[in-house]
């Protein structure tokens, strides 16, 4: 558990600590959205990639410039209650108001479903996603696949989930985040070899700003090349492995280099 409580300002500090309500704003970023009883309804953000900008973007903001999920959340909210023109953003509870906002959103929302009909068809899906995006909650994607599987039976045959630790929201931060998942898709689906772990690496392009500008458009093609130019740095490698498992150090070798890792269930 975080112990953010360590932070808070006593009386006579006013720089780098924080305020009681920055606290419970922080708790309820990292814990997430809980009901009454207890269940989470939204799950939290992973510590780890608060450093870099995607913070300022989604969470602080910059001055005079409030962050994305006030500018986006408030006029969202308010454009899905159009049905209450005198309806007030300030009155939305997210616990109480949540079933009401499922309907509202269910025509835009990923419906649950089982890959059954995919799987049959000969469809192959890999899927990748960073521990530290804020946007997307990692939990969130997790919980959708473990339902599907719940829906359509065991998926190890035709998917394959990379968690990606250190790894902003689809690009950045200070995980190896830079990995080319294509070219293991081709080979599972034209050479029937199915992937395991991927080599990720981070090649000193940490920041969220810098790395969707150096991705540029056509990303998808981009990530090999910030693979292997970055700033020019190359600072280490990772293997990405098929979640549940994580990468774990086996030694004695470089703790930059990918080899010397292995991915295993066993996170002791």
């Amino acid at each position: 558990m975080l112990n953010l409580e360590a932070l808070q300002c006593d009386s006579a500090e006013t720089e780098g600590c924080l305020t009681e309500g920055q606290i419970r704003t922080a708790h309820a970023i990292y814990s997430g959205v809980r009901d009454e009883e207890g269940r989470v309804l939204s799950p939290g953000v992973m510590p780890g990639g608060e450093a870099e900008d995607e913070w300022l973007f989604w969470v602080v903001g910059t001055p005079g410039t409030p962050p994305a999920t006030e500018l986006m959340g408030t006029g969202n909210i308010q454009n899905l209650y159009h049905r209450k023109p005198n309806y007030q953003v300030d009155q939305f509870d997210l616990v109480r108001d949540r079933e009401e906002l499922a309907r509202e959103t269910s025509s835009i929302d990923v419906p649950e479903g089982s890959f059954e009909g995919f799987r049959n068809r000969g469809g192959k899906l890999i899927v990748y996603q960073g521990w530290n995006d804020f946007p997307i909650r990692p939990q969130s994607m997790l919980d959708y696949m473990a339902r599907a599987e719940e829906l359509g039976g065991i998926m190890d045959d035709f998917a394959r989930v990379y968690m990606v630790p250190g790894m902003l929201h689809c690009a950045g931060g200070p995980g190896a985040w830079v990995a080319d998942y294509v070219g293991p898709m081709v080979d599972w689906v034209e050479e029937g070899q199915a992937p395991e772990e991927i080599i990720g690496a981070h090649t000193g392009v940490s920041r969220w700003f810098e790395a969707l500008a150096v991705m540029g458009a056509s990303w998808t093609m981009a990530l090999p090349e910030v693979g292997r130019e970055g700033n020019g740095v190359r600072r280490f490698t990772r293997p990405i492995c098929p979640y549940p498992k994580v990468a774990k150090y086996e030694g004695p070798g470089d703790v930059r280099e990918a080899e010397s890792f292995i991915c295993t269930e066993d996170q002791g």
